[in-house]
């Protein structure tokens, strides 16, 4: 089936070729109209009322469209791609979208993705106050310090907004605050050496549970154990 017609030219074999005789064949010609494929499947037809041309299946490929060419607005509503059409690891580095230096993907209260980007200088990332998402911090300040001995007396001197020191067995202590702490970020350090028990020196252990905004409990002990009375120096920040 041919693309273009021209019926009100025609020539037989023997005439003359002339400029008129040219003129008048690509003049007078036009698209063949159609309203499917070729039975070849390789003409290009023309739609017979929209005027359209129409293209063999298969007929574009990757290599005949340039780089950002085809847009979501052009695409039907059918050719979404889901999840489950994009191959595990298919989309690589090159294919994300560009940020900056230092951006940070997370996700919103929606579960979406967002950008988090890089925070000021000097400053870090913590979770904010409704514990829901992260942010950049400058504040460092000190909320509370102390240093105690190991049977729980508080040292004298240069501790900061606590109000107590229990101690609620062997190697385990409640720390009161005098005032509230906002998402405490703790530094606990046991103050003695190691002890020699059953011929081994074991390593200082200590741990910090229950943290929340009026107090802690701080456990010590050597090794695997957490059963063993030790001076403590905490920092809240």
């Amino acid at each position: 089936m041919a693309i273009l017609s021209n019926a009100g030219n025609t020539y037989t074999s023997g005439d003359p070729v002339t400029a008129a005789n040219l003129n008048a064949q690509v003049n007078g010609a036009t698209f063949e109209p159609a309203d499917g494929a070729a039975a070849d499947g390789t003409t290009l037809q023309v739609h017979p009322t929209l005027g359209y041309l129409k293209i063999k299946d298969g007929g574009v490929d990757e290599t005949q469209l340039a780089d950002g060419a085809v847009t979501s607005a052009k695409l039907d509503a059918s050719f979404e791609v889901t999840s489950g059409e994009i191959a595990d690891n298919a989309i690589t580095l090159t294919k994300m979208e560009h940020g900056t230096a230092g951006d940070l993907l997370s996700y919103n209260t929606s579960a979406e993705p967002v950008r988090v980007s890089l925070g000021a200088a000097s400053t870090y990332l913590r979770v904010n106050a409704a514990a829901n998402a992260v942010e950049w911090s400058s504040s460092d300040t000190l909320q509370a310090k102390c240093s105690f001995e190991s049977n729980g007396t508080l040292n004298a001197g240069g501790n900061v907004n606590v109000s107590t020191v229990v101690k609620n067995s062997t190697g385990n202590y409640t720390v009161t605050f005098t005032s509230s702490v906002t998402n405490p970020i703790v530094q606990a350090t046991v103050c003695s050496t190691g002890d020699i028990i059953t011929g081994l020196e074991k390593e200082s252990k200590i741990v910090v549970s229950n943290l929340s905004a009026t107090n802690c409990i701080i456990k010590t002990g050597r090794g695997s154990y957490l059963d063993l009375d030790s001076p403590v120096h905490l920092l809240i920040f």
